[in-house]
């Protein structure tokens, strides 16, 4: 009997540790880098090749996850619920006691509810998605290739999903979503950078330097270029001392020298 009812448990854990999983692998595969993966691949990482092809099919990935959450959230309701449910009706306390042995099945059933909601949302769901934000890359790394062998086993599955989607579209108007990886415009581009800054990734005058480059393509040379009359110079026949004093006075590390006969 007891053999039994940890069965029953290791079993529902079980289909709360695949609920996770699937959790898991699509913050982690969708927050993780391109400049990253690659990274990863220079280095030599052991799963970093697997990570990159399913970074570039971020949609059947997503299409992989949902197909396998919802697998497992009916899964576990229909066997965790009456699981949970048996184990609470077999208490002690509720067979002796006559006013709850009368609603034991009712109780049973709302306390199963209780425990496997708190059980899926918790442990299925928000803490392997806090994880995979924090550790995108080591758990990008981690479930890559158990992700491509699932989506390689349902492929016939997604593929016909995919196009009962993609009609239902258009029943209503709307067409299905195209492939291709997230772009940024340049004023996304700076919010990036900004961001950055803050959090201290990079120091401000790499910050202000960026800004500059992407905002290169609206800047005219009179703006960033000096006025031949306002250049400081200094003649090549001017004395060391004059020169000199001149230097010091201007504060400038390179100074361009004319020959004043050339004007």
């Amino acid at each position: 009997m007891v053999a039994y009812v940890l069965l029953r448990v290791f079993l529902i854990l079980l289909l709360v540790a695949a609920n996770a999983f699937f959790a898991a692998a699509e913050f982690a595969l969708v927050s993780v880098r391109d400049t990253r993966i690659q990274q990863l691949i220079d280095a030599g990482r052991i799963g970093a090749r697997i990570v990159q092809r399913l970074h570039q099919h971020l949609d059947e990935v997503v299409n992989g996850v949902q197909l396998g959450i919802t697998m497992v959230s009916l899964t576990l309701g229909w066997i965790g619920e009456p699981m949970v449910a048996d184990l609470v009706r077999g208490l002690p306390i509720v067979q002796r006691l006559p006013h709850v042995a009368v609603y034991a099945h009712t109780i049973a059933i709302a306390i199963a509810f209780t425990l496997i909601t708190y059980m899926h949302v918790i442990l299925g769901e928000l803490v392997p998605k806090t994880l995979a934000l924090q550790r995108s890359e080591q758990i990008a790394l981690a479930v890559a290739a158990p992700m491509e062998a699932f989506l390689t086993l349902t492929r016939p599955l997604l593929f016909f999903m995919r196009r009962s989607g993609g009609l239902v579209l258009r029943l209503f108007g709307a067409q299905p979503a195209r492939r291709g990886g997230a772009v940024h415009s340049p004023d996304e581009l700076k919010l990036i950078v900004t961001a950055s800054r803050q959090f201290g990734q990079i120091p401000e005058f790499q910050e202000e330097m960026i800004h500059s480059a992407i905002e290169l393509d609206s800047i005219t040379v009179r703006e960033v270029m000096v006025a031949r009359p306002d250049i400081f110079s200094l003649p090549s026949d001017l004395m060391l001392d004059e020169a000199l004093a001149k230097v010091v006075e201007g504060q400038h590390s390179r100074i361009p020298i004319y020959d004043p006969q050339r004007g």
